[in-house]
């Protein structure tokens, strides 16, 4: 089952968390169960990351990560990492949430 993750990073913590998420993406030959969004948030302030793992086991590779349920994915998120149109449709709620210049 899907478990949806979040912290709250400076955008330079961001490169790590997205290798991790790309190296995990290659360990189980597969994109359908894995994604990394942000939303923005202002100046000089901690913004927001949320990945999708297949399950809860995975977890453990993202330290600081707390578990989030699907529908409070905010709106105005932006992926990072994930394949879409594959992505919309395994996650429509959060899909229709995506930041519209990204649903290009």
């Amino acid at each position: 089952m899907p478990t949806w993750i979040t912290n709250k990073l400076p955008i330079v913590e961001w490169g790590p968390v997205q290798f991790r998420v790309l190296v995990l993406q290659q360990e189980l030959k597969s994109s359908l169960h894995l994604a990394m969004l942000f939303r923005p948030t202002g100046f000089r302030e901690l913004d927001e990351v949320f990945i999708v793992l297949p399950d809860a086991t995975l977890l453990t590779r993202f330290s600081g990560f707390t578990e989030i349920l699907e529908e409070n994915i905010p709106q105005d998120v932006r992926m990072l990492v994930g394949k879409r149109p594959e992505f919309d449709k395994r996650f429509p709620q959060v899909a229709a949430k995506l930041h519209r210049d990204a649903a290009a």
